[in-house]
């Protein structure tokens, strides 16, 4: 398994294998979306869609109430996890972690502007 600083992935993660909501924090996780969705329109269009309709299906489920998406940073993480693949979740923590350290060292905050620059580059 991936043990990043940032980003803690199970590569045969199934949906009972919760991952915590230490493993990734709420605005980690819109950088990651972010840069997941940049990705995609680059490499996979159809998949994009369905990231797309993971989150909504998430936030839906955890504003209606339901338990097991009651931690909805772990159930965003876990749906993406099993939509996207090994493959491209491994591509995705390295994009991660390189925007962390490019981003680290210039001192800047994140924002979606910053993420289009570094998927783009």
């Amino acid at each position: 398994p991936s043990t990043s600083k940032h980003i803690k992935t199970r590569y045969t993660a199934t949906p009972k294998e919760a991952h915590t909501s230490t493993d990734l924090n709420r605005k980690d996780l819109m950088v990651f979306i972010q840069i997941l969705l940049k990705y995609l329109d680059n490499n996979d269009r159809k998949l994009r869609v369905e990231v797309k309709k993971a989150v909504a299906d998430c936030t839906k489920k955890n504003r209606e109430g339901h338990p097991e998406y009651r931690l909805l940073v772990d159930s965003i993480t876990n749906r993406l996890r099993l939509v996207v693949g090994d493959m491209h979740w491994s591509q995705l923590e390295t994009f991660m972690e390189h925007y962390r350290k490019k981003y680290a060292r210039a001192g800047t905050t994140r924002s979606s502007d910053s993420v289009q620059k570094f998927v783009a580059v």
